[in-house]
């Protein structure tokens, strides 16, 4: 998903999206719509009344492998996993608190949210094109209703804490400490590698999960995608058009505003480094001495269309009276000259009016096409206006990609509205029209059309439940006081902010009293260990990092209380 907003939308314009959007994914950044309301023969999870599909779990899981490509695979489905269950028990409590989202509230927030502005204005362009990318307008409003429901309920209990200097003290020792352990590792993918499941086992384990492997309906259809810049032509417009036009508007014809600066850079063997930053801070001139530890280099004048990159986007965030701004470290941007908005004359804005005439020309036009498949055929539309076809793959109602598959409104009209032909508008300017041509019945996939993935699903579940059975083994053994010999100890220093553990795991680590062996989870694998050594923490930590320790510390309590009131049950078959 980020990076289908990366491609549609370049330079400045891609942060200014990805940070107001992320702002409203206020607890996991997975938004709402990924979650199903409904109940899926395939979902990975169910809490309380409500179940998360497989389809949700796994667009979930590409947006977070995106988000954070470095961590391991096992790690971001767990992550995914406890992101969407979290977010659904705040969903759950918000309904049951009767907490009512309002279609001004979604409105106000949308008229409120600078990724749908332009020039300081609501652009409903830019929310149409924004919401392309999330497969239509309702399924961004979702999205938005939702987690304005969520922080309803996360807001007060984040803003609920109240800490006192000495436990500030004692929690910034506590979150430093590290504690030394003492571990034996069974992975499954050890007990993997010995598995040969034969093909009885296979089709028995079928058998049991036949469920899983039910085909939704499918439907293969034939398309064309439109725009509006598909209809321009490249005729010559008489000048009584531009003329008459240009009359007719030439009080709204003026030039765009002009910025010009620089952007000044520290360098960093510069001479009173710190001084140099704290009077570009302040915007005080430089000394002569001063100016030779800093490059500048020039801003032209532009406009704010031609921005391309964050510092050119800030001179517009400025003005003669605060003129400079720090956009990175040891970078500043300063603001030099503003070129104001002037009428345009007659030749100077003929290559704007010949624009908007023929884009005028080709969206009357491309309305025309689009919508003519109500009262003609598909193929006739396509013959008369000589457009051409493309032809999609087998798809079904949770089918996400970004091709015209996965397009929200043309699963509905197909699988809900069964509709055999018509058009989708896609914002303004873009759309398609489709027919079906074979609709695939629902059924549940054969053995052999799934083999691979029976396999690889029972070598999955049976390895890791024997890495368990062998680490039961291993802790008695070692409770009773005896030592192992077929599995070496490992050493290891752990800290709470080691993400490469599993979270259950790194809680108990921390819980427990040291000299005791205890068995967890760790992803694919269980550890039966024991803590060693304490090893102090510092009281030197931030403040605004103790008070985020806190506020996470009652959200995450929050949550522990709300896991016991509705219940949760996971499907691991379905988790790969």
């Amino acid at each position: 998903m980020l990076q289908l907003i990366n491609d549609k939308f370049k330079g400045w314009v891609t942060w200014i999206i990805i940070i107001a959007v992320s702002a409203v994914f206020v607890l996991t950044g997975i938004s709402y719509f990924f979650v199903s309301s409904g109940v899926s023969a395939q979902s990975v999870a169910k809490v309380g009344d409500v179940q998360i599909s497989q389809n949700s779990y796994q667009q979930a899981l590409s947006q977070n492998i995106q988000v954070q490509p470095s961590l391991g695979q096992k790690t971001l489905q767990q992550k995914t996993l406890d992101q969407l269950v979290d977010q659904t028990l705040l969903q759950q409590d918000a309904k049951a608190s009767h907490i009512v989202v309002t279609n001004s509230a979604v409105s106000s927030a949308i008229f409120q949210n600078p990724a749908f502005t332009e020039n300081g204005q609501y652009s409903a362009k830019r929310f149409d094109e924004l919401a392309k990318l999330y497969g239509s307008a309702s399924s961004i409003k979702a999205l938005i209703a939702n987690n304005i429901l969520i922080s309803s309920i996360v807001t007060p209990v984040m803003q609920s804490q109240f800490v006192l200097s000495n436990e500030r003290k004692t929690l910034s020792a506590l979150m430093g400490q590290k504690r030394e352990i003492s571990y034996y590792e069974f992975a499954a993918s050890d007990y993997a590698k010995k598995l040969k499941p034969t093909e009885k086992e296979l089709e028995a384990y079928y058998d049991q999960h036949k469920a899983q492997y039910e085909q939704l309906e499918q439907a293969i259809i034939s398309y064309v995608k439109l725009s509006s810049q598909d209809f321009v032509t490249n005729e010559v417009l008489s000048q009584d058009d531009i003329n008459s036009y240009y009359q007719a508007n030439k009080d709204a014809l003026m030039s765009p505003e002009l910025r010009s600066g620089e952007v000044i850079s520290v360098k960093k063997d510069a001479k009173n480094r710190n001084a140099i930053i704290e009077r570009l801070k302040a915007n005080q001139e430089l000394t002569p001495d001063e100016l030779k530890g800093v490059n500048i280099e020039a801003i032209k004048p532009l406009s704010p269309s031609q921005a391309s990159s964050f510092t050119q986007f800030a001179l517009f965030n400025l003005t003669m009276e605060l003129p400079i701004k720090e956009t990175s470290d040891n970078e500043f941007v300063k603001l030099t000259k503003i070129t104001p908005p002037a009428p345009m004359a007659l030749n100077d804005a003929k290559p704007v009016i010949e624009k908007i005439l023929k884009n005028r020309a080709a969206l009357t036009r491309f309305n025309e096409v689009l919508t003519s498949i109500n009262s003609n055929s598909f193929d006739q539309v396509v013959k008369t206006n000589k457009l051409k076809v493309n032809v999609t793959k087998a798809f079904d109602k949770n089918t996400m990609d970004s091709g015209v598959e996965g397009n929200a409104k043309l699963q509905e009209a197909v699988f809900d509205q069964h509709k055999t032909q018509g058009f989708i508008a896609q914002g303004q300017t873009d759309g398609l029209i489709y027919k079906v041509d074979k609709i695939i019945p629902k059924h549940t996939l054969s053995f052999v059309e799934v083999k691979d993935k029976i396999k690889a699903a029972y070598v999955d579940e049976k390895s890791l439940s024997l890495a368990k059975e062998h680490a039961d083994q291993a802790l008695q053994t070692l409770q009773k006081g005896k030592t192992l010999t077929a599995v070496k100890a490992k050493t290891e220093e752990i800290t709470r902010g080691d993400f490469a553990l599993d979270s259950t795991l790194k809680t108990a680590i921390f819980s427990y009293a040291p000299k005791v062996y205890q068995l967890a989870q760790n992803g694919q694998a269980y550890w039966v260990y024991e803590v060693t050594k304490v090893i102090d923490g510092s009281d030197q930590l931030p403040a605004q990092v103790l008070q985020n320790n806190y506020t996470n510390a009652e959200l995450n309590d929050y949550l522990v209380a709300l896991k016991k009131q509705y219940p949760i049950e996971i499907n691991h078959q379905l988790i790969q």
